[in-house]
């Protein structure tokens, strides 16, 4: 259901994804305790479609709960996720020093994982805080180690290094 979700997302049907969204989560929250990473993916998603939708407000809401479920169930990657997206929750209102915090723990818990994507996003969603308050020479390196992380990992992730939103 997350995966019909993030299709018509991606799609812009914003109120088809949230629906397949909330019933991901429901059915989540009608079984075991330990699929409660689901719950919090689903409501990650709403959170999603909601920052696309411009509902940044609404969007820091629903993440912040994503982030609940996760650090109660202490699942490093969901609250990576969530970190992430807060940074961009606060990239969204300006507010720069606080999205560079996110990210900066994001990426902390990224590198500990070992979840190269993750790190890769996270360093291309830093180098976009530098380039919106003009520090190029920082954008610069940090989309360098970017670059220099993916061909040591020989990794196709250069969709988030090249498709910098402006």
């Amino acid at each position: 259901l997350n995966h019909i979700g993030s299709y018509y997302l991606f799609k812009g049907s914003f109120n088809i994804a949230i629906e397949y969204y909330r019933k991901a989560s429901q059915f989540h929250r009608s079984t075991q305790p330990r699929v409660l990473k689901g719950v919090a993916l689903a409501v990650n998603n709403i959170g999603m479609v909601q920052l696309e939708k411009g509902q940044v407000a609404q969007a820091e809401r629903i993440f912040r709960k994503a982030l609940r479920i996760d650090q109660t169930l202490g699942y490093k990657k969901g609250i990576a996720r969530e970190l992430g997206n807060l940074g961009k929750v606060k990239f969204e209102q300006k507010m720069f020093d606080s999205a560079l915090v996110y990210y900066q723990n994001a990426i902390q818990i990224e590198r500990e994982l070992n979840h190269v994507l993750g790190t890769l996003e996270t360093m291309v969603d830093i180098a976009k805080v530098h380039l919106a308050t003009g520090n190029y020479a920082e954008a610069d390196k940090v989309l360098n180690g970017a670059s220099n992380l993916n061909t040591e990992c020989h990794l196709a992730a250069n969709v988030w290094i090249l498709n910098l939103k402006s």
